[in-house]
């Protein structure tokens, strides 16, 4: 990405892992805010599969970057969306 010549924006999600074993995702946008999106220690609601999720994360970091990026930048990635 750092060979574009175009604005970017947006976040990747990338695997916790502890003690070898994956337990959670962290949300991380393109201008380095972070946050623990899914975790199996997190026990309120919603779930998908064994994971617990945090929606103030994804409103606050993932929607907030996405909004700006689509308002401000030339291209918008979202990495990954799929099975947890």
């Amino acid at each position: 990405m750092s060979r574009l010549s175009c604005e970017v924006g947006g976040f990747y999600t990338e695997e916790i892992r502890e003690s070898g074993r994956r337990t959670g995702f962290r949300l991380i946008t393109l201008d380095g805010r972070q946050g623990v999106l899914a975790h199996v220690d997190i026990r309120r609601a919603p779930h998908i599969s064994k994971y617990g999720v945090d929606l103030a994360v994804l409103d606050y970091i993932g929607v907030d970057c996405l909004m700006r990026a689509i308002e401000e930048k030339d291209v918008v990635i979202i990495d990954e969306i799929g099975p947890m």
